[in-house]
């Protein structure tokens, strides 16, 4: 139940975010790299785009930095109108491993979870790569 709730104020959050998820507004992320980021009070996700393919496998992680103040971190992967593909949750990291439906524009937030009635933040550490290609 804790879940569906925390996930109801995760989209509820992503409803309310407005520019944030303004096209053109999002950091560029490419496979292979890992960039550093910080979420704040003020801001309490950061959006990226990345372009993908029909059947890449993707594996995303964010891994707070060891000061311990951002702690249940989340990561979103939408599709490149805004729409939900899957979201995850964790409590000192968040980890997803999925394959992306078709070619184009996706757009990754990392984010904390309770989204903007959270409290954690801090800085963090998101790598994106790819593991595998199902349609090859």
């Amino acid at each position: 139940m804790k879940r569906w709730i925390t996930l109801i104020a995760v989209l509820l959050a992503l409803a309310l975010a407005g520019p944030t998820l303004a096209q053109g507004g999002e950091t560029p992320i490419a496979y292979g790299d890992a960039v550093e980021g910080e979420i704040t009070g003020a801001q309490f996700e950061v959006a990226y785009r990345f372009s993908g393919a029909a059947g890449d496998v993707v594996h995303i992680r964010l891994i707070p930095d060891e000061s311990g103040e951002l702690y249940e971190p989340s990561l979103i992967l939408l599709d490149a109108e805004n729409s939900l593909l899957t979201s995850v949750e964790g409590w000192y990291e968040a980890e997803l491993l999925t394959a992306l439906p078709a070619d184009g524009d996706y757009i990754l937030l990392a984010s904390r979870t309770g989204g903007r009635t959270g409290e954690s933040a801090g800085k963090y550490m998101l790598t994106l790569n790819q593991v595998a290609n199902l349609a090859a």
